[in-house]
């Protein structure tokens, strides 16, 4: 296509998408230089110096240059979005969004295009000759995306050596905006402007959350584009207009830009009182009222705040570390907490299974919702249908029959005749798109970190091996293995080493030489299992034990040395592993962005002979835990110090003598005090980590081990004050010394 038609071809595209407010998803088939060439030819592209006449525009916003989103990794390309930012643009809207086949992030793919509003396009750059051209033949995710374009007829195709376009996208005039037209259609039934019954739903539960009683909290889920940010901007503007008494709203969310929608509803609301020419959206973090304000507050800044807001909203939650949101949540009383539910707004779905689950459990009076119909776009929108597709944004897991929920009993689980275990390959789910679904899905509805990019992963890489365990033919548990080690390269060791070279998929092998100074870390062989998953119906019945066997076995049937796994710690994970003979290896320094835990390397030796280089790992471990415990473990929950001590082989534990024992007797006695006692008492505490954990025992952890300051563990545990405090420790180490007697 000549870039002259090319411009005159997509605005027509737009306007036709516009008609039936929906998105337009547009392949450039030819090099990448002609693409930028017709880009060019857009009067809105950022490269464009071309004039924008009021004829060419379709929308409010497609003459704004910064509508485009161009995403690129590659500083050739001109983009203006990549993968440390893309995120950073969720809950803002865009016109055009452009990704290049080379540049191809799935995550990034699946999060800008939320982004478009009606009649807008998507476009993506693909090579001239798609089924013959080394994309294809190079990756099977390339092959399953080329063959969803070529099969979909709602997709406008335009071929660099043609003017060859999908003529039937061409038809009808352009009529007024979507937006405006569902707002004509529903003012008259709906209140507060909403557009949706479901959206008004909404507004009326945040508004509750402010009049109704304290610690009920609010948790709003969407997919994108079905008008929660909005929601929360009309509730704030119906606080505001109707407060008998002073009212103030703080909201949250990872970036500033990305609750750009929020002010302009909110100023878009308050029209009458306050026109939202009057206030520069994306400059400004307050919104000030007569009877009141809203204003943004970064989260590290609202968790340290002291002042106390009427409500409190989190936008994309789904973004923000889980430990963020937890602290948030134990700090302000009347929170709302909104956020699209698919997995790739950041923390990945650790949201909908571990932060909506602690919610439910601490405030069960309080309220969950969705919002299901879209109002960015109209339903059956193209570019929506096919990015669920192709990432399995809606993949479900297998319904289970009853038969097998009511034989898979606790009882019934040990007997490991019963269930199949099968390696499955990268072509089987190429040929089978259902088993695809339904392996993807167990991922997603079983680990927080799942995201459309790990499809790419399961198709493409080639040293990853997928196992299944299924029982009557029905899919129960997915796990994904990395063979590792087995590298002797010593020149390349030392580059390792001296941080001048990083390997991909030796990530065992890796940490153990950099991080545990194991010098011989890959003269053996590791299997790592990277994901293990059982489906929700299943869990914490012993599957997952049943499942990691059949793991082992095929570990050892394949020779491997040690079979190792690292993942967020936290006290349930680590009894999963540690009661599975794992052993711990090492505790990251820095908790991991999405779930706001150390991670944690473990391992198992599978052959007997390497017992004892494992012991010498597990040691060198426990020694220095010990030490570091006070400068980078300092923040470690007490429960997790405890989960990971109380494995600590005896042998690696301080001998007490008859000193420490009456230096601790002469504590609890008050004969001595605290600070010529702590040694003493430092390693009498280790010992009591054999001992169940007791909620008493976690003050002691936080001083004795961490050494945090009294001024601090007093406001955490609510204690008036250093004597009572003091007292604490004197009670604990006196009932324990009496239970050892």
């Amino acid at each position: 296509m000549t870039s002259a038609n090319f411009h005159r071809c997509i605005t027509e595209l737009s306007k036709n998408a516009l008609k039936r407010f929906h998105r337009q998803i547009v392949i450039l088939q030819g090099s990448q230089s002609w693409a930028n060439t017709l880009f060019q030819e857009v009067p809105s592209h950022p490269l464009s110096d071309k004039k924008i006449l009021d004829s060419e525009i379709t929308t409010s916003s497609a003459s704004d240059k910064s509508q485009w989103y161009i995403y690129s990794d590659d500083m050739a390309i001109c983009g203006n979005v990549n993968k440390q930012t893309f995120r950073n643009k969720l809950g803002t809207e865009s016109q055009f969004v452009v990704f290049y086949h080379e540049q191809l992030n799935i995550d990034a793919l699946a999060a800008l295009s939320g982004t478009l509003i009606s009649g807008g396009i998507l476009f993506i750059v693909m090579p001239e000759n798609i089924e013959s051209s080394d994309f294809y033949r190079s990756s099977f995710f390339n092959q399953r995306l080329a063959d969803k374009v070529l099969q979909n007829e709602s997709i406008a195709i335009i071929k660099e050596v043609d003017d060859v376009i999908n003529s039937k996208l061409f038809h009808g005039s352009v009529v007024r905006s979507g937006l405006d037209f569902e707002r004509s259609a529903n003012k008259a039934l709906l209140e507060m402007d909403c557009l949706t019954q479901e959206q008004l739903r909404a507004v009326k539960q945040i508004i509750q959350v402010v009049k109704g009683h304290r610690n009920r909290p609010l948790v709003l889920t969407a997919d994108r584009g079905r008008g929660k940010s909005s929601a929360l901007a009309i509730a704030c503007a119906e606080l505001l207009k109707n407060a008998q008494t002073r009212i103030n709203i703080a909201i949250t969310a990872t970036h500033r830009k990305s609750i750009d929608v929020f002010f302009t509803q909110l100023a878009q609301s308050l029209k009458g009182e306050q026109t939202a020419a009057d206030i520069n959206i994306s400059a400004s973090n307050r919104i000030e009222h007569e009877n009141g304000s809203v204003q943004f507050l970064a989260v590290d800044e609202l968790i340290k705040t002291k002042t106390t807001f009427n409500l409190v909203l989190v936008d994309e939650a789904a973004s923000i570390p889980l430990y963020f949101l937890n602290q948030l949540l134990a700090k302000h009383h009347r929170m709302v907490f909104a956020s699209t539910v698919h997995g790739y707004e950041g923390a990945g779905r650790s949201f909908t299974l571990k932060f909506q689950k602690n919610v439910a459990q601490k405030y069960p009076e309080g309220r969950t919702l969705n919002i299901s119909q879209p109002i960015r776009w109209a339903e059956n929108d193209p570019v929506e249908s096919f990015i669920y597709d192709l990432c399995l944004l809606n993949a479900e897991t297998a319904k289970l029959s009853n038969n097998v929920l009511t034989e898979l009993s606790d009882s019934a689980i040990h007997g490991d005749s019963l269930f199949e275990f099968t390696q499955v390959s990268r072509n089987s789910l190429m040929l089978n798109e259902l088993l695809l679904q339904q392996v993807f899905a167990v991922l997603v509805t079983a680990h927080y970190q799942t995201s459309p990019n790990d499809l790419r992963l399961l198709l493409d890489n080639e040293n990853i091996t997928l196992v299944t365990l299924s029982y009557q033919k029905q899919l129960l548990g997915v796990a994904l293995l990395l063979n590792e080690g087995s590298n002797t390269d010593e020149k390349l060791k030392g580059l390792i080493q001296s941080n001048q070279r990083r390997l991909k998929d030796q990530f065992i092998p890796q940490s153990l030489l950099t991080h545990c100074g194991e010098e011989n870390s890959f003269n053996y062989s590791y299997l790592r299992v990277m994901r293990i998953a059982i489906v929700p119906e299943l869990q914490a019945k012993g599957l997952g034990s049943v499942f990691l066997s059949y793991i082992e076995s095929y570990a050892s049937h394949h020779a491997i040395d040690f079979i190792g796994t690292s993942f967020g710690a936290n006290k349930t994970l680590l009894n999963f592993w540690q009661k599975q003979g794992y052993k711990v290896a090492r505790i990251g320094f820095t908790k991991d962005k999405a779930s706001g835990e150390h991670s944690a390397l473990l391992l198992k030796a599978i052959n007997s002979s390497n017992n004892e280089y494992l012991d010498t790992i597990e040691d060198n471990f426990y020694q220095s835990f010990d030490y570091l415990l006070a400068e980078q473990y300092k923040e470690l929950l007490p429960e997790l110090v405890w989960q990971i001590m109380t494995y600590c082989p005896i042998d690696s534990l301080p001998k007490l003598n008859a000193l420490d024992i009456k230096s601790v007797e002469d504590f609890y006695t008050k004969k001595r005090q605290y600070s010529v006692c702590v040694y003493h008492l430092h390693k009498w505490l280790q010992h009591q980590m054999k001992q169940p954990f007791d909620s008493a025992m976690a003050p002691l952890i936080n001083k004795v081990f961490q050494r945090r300051e009294v001024s601090t563990l007093t406001e955490i545990y609510g204690f008036t004050g250093k004597k009572a405090f003091n007292n604490h420790l004197i009670k604990f180490t006196e009932n324990y010394s009496q239970k050892s007697k």
